[in-house]
């Protein structure tokens, strides 16, 4: 299985706390990335891979809140720059 981890994370280290927090981020879009990607190649695995979905974001909801709060907390400021930076990593590794 490959993880994607976006490449925003790495050039915006600032503390280990942060990069665990991207990692975990990371690990979390890949998997719904991964998850997308099978519904639309493999139509036979659809209701499989929408049953995984649902049963992923239910165990990762709440790490996923956590996630955003965390990184508010850290950027302050320089959140919206940080978000443009997260969702273009995002859109870059799609296309």
């Amino acid at each position: 299985m490959t993880i994607l981890i976006p490449l925003f994370c790495y050039s915006q280290k600032k503390n280990e706390n942060e990069i665990l927090i991207n990692k975990t981020f990371g690990y979390i879009k890949a998997q719904e990335f991964l998850l997308n990607n099978i519904e639309r190649k493999y139509p036979e695995l659809r209701i499989e891979a929408s049953i995984a979905k649902l049963e992923f974001r239910k165990n990762f909801s709440r790490a996923l809140s956590q996630i955003n709060i965390d990184i508010k907390k850290i950027h302050g400021n320089s959140l919206t720059n940080y978000l443009f930076l997260r969702n273009l990593s995002i859109i870059l590794l799609i296309v």
